[in-house]
């Protein structure tokens, strides 16, 4: 017997993938078929800059705050109109933008609770972020050396 909520559940968990990965997929379809190490260390370059902008400065945390939660305000706009017209016509199909909302909302509410764990931790996170971009920049010029 299925489950009654599992295309909500389904639905979330999609939507979540991409609001957390936001930053990969835009990284990836720029820069097309470049190599994957590029993509991380391009990817730990921006939490470095991210985390090294906000640390200790209230008006830029308020202001990257205020950009992460701009994307799903404008979503759940447009989705909870959306949900609404659907319930009027009687429709029972108002659970998938509803759970597209929750997902996008689930996924950014996990980005921020990341940046505010590694602000907790600053020096931890950033020597962390440092390390890896190092070893990602020795790899990728090996890698370019050796091509």
């Amino acid at each position: 017997m299925r489950h009654p909520y599992i295309s909500i559940i389904v639905t979330v968990i999609i939507s979540v993938l991409p609001s957390l990965f936001n930053l990969e997929i835009r990284t990836a379809l720029k820069k097309g078929g470049r190599s994957l190490r590029r993509l991380a260390l391009s990817v730990a370059q921006n939490r470095l800059g991210v985390l090294d902008s906000v640390h200790g400065n209230a008006y830029e945390f308020i202001l990257w705050l205020c950009l992460e939660l701009r994307q799903p305000l404008y979503e759940s706009s447009i989705l909870a109109f959306l949900v609404f017209m659907i319930w009027l016509w009687g429709n029972n199909l108002w659970t998938i933008p509803a759970s597209i909302m929750l997902g996008g909302w689930i996924g950014t509410l996990l980005r921020i609770y990341r940046v505010i764990g590694c602000l907790r931790t600053y020096q931890i996170s950033r020597s962390k972020l440092q390390r890896q971009i190092a070893s990602l920049e020795a790899t990728n010029t090996v890698a370019t050396s050796q091509a």
